[in-house]
């Protein structure tokens, strides 16, 4: 074979595929198909060889390469591994409501933490504040009762005077409206006497005439009483008396009553003294 043939046989059509081992025998039914009718061309041949009709055997079936080929790169693409848009839609969804209920549940979190924190810290304001005003009431009072030892013990003899003054105001001037007031004196002072039998009832000239008709009643009142005298004494302020029996002398004028009152207020007065 010369160099010319050997180059002519390298040449190959662009259409040109080679025989796969065991497709032959299309090659060759083709053939036999050009010599009984004369019309088949050895492209039908091949066109054979690479058309499958569903009549042949499953070991016998041949995928085109250009089928395959597509397949194959179709599965190494890249694009073939991404997740469709409606999964990424509904991850991105699904992971923005787990955010927001993530970002709710620390704000409820933060809520009751700092309303908690919020309220005790309140609450030792409000007794820190408490404990201030205590203290401070503490010492007005104890301050106050300073101020009220010292003033009693400053102005002790006026207070003294002023209760007495003002007893005596008191007093006298209900005399002037009551004439009762010697009446139910003279009374009291016979209860300090143990059974009379006979007195000499000393009042103020104002009274004299009231007892004077009265004296029947003093009778009434005092059952072991059989005389009496009502004798007028200047020295008496209204509303006084002083009696006179055979047991003794007992003075009820408005004057010693005042100072009996006086005495009883410096005794207080001092045993308040002493007890500090």
């Amino acid at each position: 074979m010369s160099d010319k043939s050997i180059r002519q046989n390298h040449h190959r059509s662009p259409e040109w595929q080679p025989l796969i081992s065991g497709q032959d025998q299309f090659y060759k039914a083709g053939a036999a198909k050009k010599n009984a009718t004369g019309v088949l061309s050895e492209q039908e041949s091949f066109k054979r060889m690479y058309e499958r009709t569903g009549k042949n055997d499953a070991k016998d079936h041949f995928e085109p390469i250009y089928t395959y080929q597509d397949k194959k790169a179709s599965a190494a693409s890249p694009e073939s591994n991404l997740p469709d848009k409606k999964d990424i839609k509904t991850d991105t969804a699904a992971n923005e409501l787990m955010q927001k209920e993530i970002l709710e549940k620390l704000k409820k979190d933060a809520h009751e933490q700092g309303f908690l924190q919020g309220k005790k810290e309140g609450y030792d304001a409000g007794m820190l504040e408490a404990g201030k005003t205590v203290d401070s009431l503490a010492h007005i009072m104890s301050s106050l009762d300073d101020l009220w030892h010292r003033m009693v013990s400053r102005y002790e003899n006026e207070i003294i005077e002023l209760v007495k003054r003002i007893s005596e105001k008191v007093i006298y001037g209900q005399t002037q409206i009551d004439n009762e007031i010697v009446k139910r004196a003279i009374l009291k002072t016979f209860e300090l006497i143990p059974d009379p039998t006979e007195a000499t009832i000393n009042v103020s000239a104002e009274d004299y005439e009231f007892i004077e008709t009265a004296k029947e009643d003093l009778f009434e009142k005092i059952k072991s009483l059989k005389n009496v005298s009502i004798v007028s004494d200047p020295s008496l302020s209204r509303g006084g008396c002083r009696v006179e029996t055979t047991s003794g002398e007992v003075d009820a004028d408005i004057g010693s009553r005042l100072d009996a009152i006086s005495r009883s207020i410096m005794d207080a007065a001092n045993e308040i003294a002493d007890d500090q």
